[in-house]
């Protein structure tokens, strides 16, 4: 009887150490795990210097649906800037960051599968969505990912002399199918934010 006595005991001071393990935030709540969040702010004045005011006009060739008759299938692949004026000059021997590029916002309409831009025009073209890519390489811009995911790059080399300069950053849209495309016009905003690396 004793040995069983022993054994219950044992077994509520094991399961008594796991439930007061947890430690306490700065509330004295008990809490499981901590979040470390990290960031940084700079004194960076880049602005948009875009076709009208902050927005870049984008304009894709007229294409033959014919070109996007299936999933996934490209066409139309248009180079376009968005160009940056006032960006403050970093010394070479600076920690400040060095690197420029854009975040594109999932404040947007888009498809999460394919992280295209879906076309927005009422009575428009079907089955066809706009992808973004990188200007240096092509690879995809995933719209809808968080930053760290979505493939950006930072292309803009920060100005190392004088007091401000101008950086442009080079980018790629096409159409981009999701099936059989038809016919029609083809609109999509792609709202972007100016980061640092």
């Amino acid at each position: 009887m004793k040995a069983k006595y022993a054994a219950l005991t044992l077994a509520l001071i094991s399961l008594s150490g796991s439930v007061f393990a947890a430690t306490t935030d700065s509330n004295g709540d008990n809490v499981d795990g901590t979040v470390s969040i990290t960031g940084r702010v700079v004194a960076q004045t880049c602005t948009v210097s875009g076709d009208s005011g902050t927005t870049v006009n984008v304009t894709l060739p007229t294409v033959q649906s014919t070109l996007l008759s299936t999933a996934a299938q490209t066409a139309g692949l248009t180079p376009f800037t968005i160009k940056l004026t006032g960006c403050t000059a970093v010394a070479s021997s600076s920690t400040s960051p060095k690197t420029v590029g854009v975040y594109f916002s999932p404040a947007t309409t888009f498809d999460s599968t394919t992280g295209t831009l879906t076309n927005t025009t009422t009575s428009g073209a079907t089955k066809v969505n706009v992808q973004l890519l990188n200007g240096s390489d092509k690879s995809a811009i995933k719209i809808g990912q968080a930053i760290t995911a979505q493939n950006v790059t930072y292309p803009g080399t920060l100005p190392t002399s004088g007091t401000t300069g101008s950086v442009n950053l080079a980018y790629y849209a096409q159409y981009y199918a999701t099936g059989q495309a038809t016919e029609g016009a083809v609109t999509a905003t792609a709202p972007f934010t100016i980061v640092y690396n």
